[in-house]
């Protein structure tokens, strides 16, 4: 089975180049498939999106608490405007989402915006 796969692939190979990311992220033991990680397989350069800043980002924080999520937001965000907006409840009514909208200036405070929120005891998830 597994050999029909890898003749599957190969095959489609020819076809589809993106196909050989996918390809290698498996290999054999025993009589099992295992998978490899996909990070060491996708090359950084060509998976980065081009963005031209200054831009405006969005970002979804979802925690329990709004007002702690506002908190986190005004710690970490010191950049003016800011657009906030509520998202969606869990059914349970237990996790809150926000919107979060801010212009960032460049891919450094971009990526240190996301971190400073991962980072706060209020925000369960960044996306």
């Amino acid at each position: 089975m597994v050999q029909s796969y890898w003749l599957f692939l190969c095959f489609l190979n020819e076809f589809y180049k993106p196909l050989f990311v996918l390809k290698e992220l498996f290999w054999t033991k025993g009589s099992g498939v295992v998978m490899k990680k996909l990070a060491n397989h996708i090359p950084q350069d060509s998976c980065k999106p081009q963005i031209d800043y200054p831009c405006v980002w969005q970002y979804k924080l979802i925690g329990r608490d709004r007002n702690a999520l506002l908190d986190a937001v005004n710690h970490c965000v010191k950049e003016s405007p800011v657009s906030i907006t509520d998202s969606n409840a869990s059914s349970s009514g237990k996790f809150i989402s926000i919107s979060l909208e801010v212009t960032v200036p460049d891919e450094q405070r971009r990526l240190q915006i996301y971190r400073e929120l991962a980072e706060h005891s209020a925000v369960k998830v960044v996306l």
